[in-house]
């Protein structure tokens, strides 16, 4: 299990601090990241929770992959693409991965909309992202979608590498996020 703690120390007479990320790499290696705020080590200790508190393989330096997409209204074919589009616009520069991937879904929605099951606002994303963020989406090993109740209709997409050594091993990576 990750732990999360502060670190302070002083450079030059200036009193600096930082927050750090206890845990161990699936190798079963000890490792400690360095994040600045306590928001993002607390992310990074969440995504660890993510994979039995294994250590995912980011697809990007900084850890999931996180972008916000429209909320395809139906299932026509300009909110894959509106979805697509978000995708490359917050990682323009990405090529698809090879990598087996966890998603993880949030739909925001007012409340008094009805919106379409939750496995109906699954299958518009695994196909817009496919041959965007990933070639196929037989590469898919984990899927959690959640419907939140907010102000605005969007979509809160994360992806991470799932690595292989977890799925040798059989342990699946289950979410636990809150």
């Amino acid at each position: 299990m990750p732990s999360v703690r502060k670190r302070t120390w002083e450079t030059n007479g200036v009193a600096k601090e930082a927050w750090i990320v206890d845990y161990r790499d699936v190798t079963g290696k000890r490792r400690i990241k360095t994040c600045p705020t306590k928001k993002s080590a607390d992310n990074f200790a969440r995504a660890l929770n993510t994979v039995h508190g294994h250590a995912p393989e980011p697809l990007s330096r900084t850890g999931a992959m996180e972008f916000i997409a429209p909320l395809p209204k139906g299932r026509r074919e300009p909110g894959r693409v509106a979805i697509a589009d978000a995708f490359r616009a917050a990682f323009p520069d990405r090529a698809p991965t090879t990598s087996t991937i966890a998603i993880h879904v949030f739909a925001e929605v007012p409340p008094a909309i009805a919106v379409a099951d939750v496995d109906n606002l699954l299958k518009p994303v695994l196909d817009a992202l496919s041959g965007v963020a990933y070639f196929d989406d037989t590469q898919i090993s984990e899927c959690l979608v959640r419907r939140i109740p907010a102000k605005e209709r969007r979509l809160l997409i994360r992806l991470w590498s799932v690595p292989t050594e977890l799925l040798v091993r059989g342990l699946p990576a289950t979410p636990l996020l809150a």
